[in-house]
C-alpha cells in the first residue's frame, strides 16, 4: 500500500467510526475525556496528562475548506494548564486529521488541535497556525476515586 492510499483508508476509517458513534446516538456534551500532550511550543509541558469535561459544541470552518464545518468541542479543564505565559481554562478542540471526528470517540483517541478560548469568544475560523498545541484527545472510562 502506497501512503496516498494509507491516508485514503486512515480518513475512512475515521468516518465509519465517527458514523457508528452518530447512530448509536452517542452524545459528547458532558463527557469527561483525558487530553495528553503530544507537540507544543511550550516543551514544559511535553507528555503532560489533563482531564476536563466537554461543555458545548462550536462549529468551526477549516482555513483550507471553509465548506467543511466541523463540530468541535469545548473543553472546560479541571484545572488550568500553564501555557507560556497563559493559563488555558476552556479550550476549542479541532480534530487533527480528517475523518477523525468527535464522533469516533467511544472507539478512538484522535489528534487534536488546541485553540485557547478567551472569555466567551470561540473560534468560528480555523488555520493551523492558531493552534497553540497538538494533543491527543480520549473518552475517560474510569473515574478515580479520591480515597478519603
Amino acid at each position: 500500500m502506497n501512503g496516498l492510499s494509507t491516508v485514503h483508508f486512515g480518513g475512512l476509517m475515521g468516518k465509519v467510526l465517527s458514523s457508528l458513534g452518530k447512530l448509536f446516538g452517542w452524545c459528547p456534551i458532558g463527557k469527561r475525556v483525558r487530553i495528553t500532550v503530544a507537540e507544543s511550543r511550550d516543551g514544559s509541558i511535553m507528555g503532560n496528562e489533563c482531564t476536563g469535561v466537554i461543555t458545548r459544541l462550536a462549529s468551526v470552518s477549516r482555513f483550507d475548506d471553509t465548506t467543511l464545518v466541523e463540530e468541535c468541542p469545548v473543553i472546560r479543564l479541571d484545572k488550568p494548564v500553564n501555557y507560556m505565559e497563559h493559563r488555558l481554562h476552556d479550550i476549542v478542540v479541532v480534530p487533527r486529521h480528517r475523518g477523525y471526528g468527535l464522533y469516533s470517540l467511544p472507539f478512538t483517541s484522535i489528534g487534536i488541535y488546541v485553540i485557547p478560548v478567551h472569555g466567551s469568544e470561540e473560534p468560528t475560523f480555523f488555520k493551523t497556525e492558531d493552534a497553540v498545541a497538538i494533543w491527543w484527545l480520549s473518552l475517560c472510562f474510569f473515574q478515580h476515586r479520591k480515597a478519603a
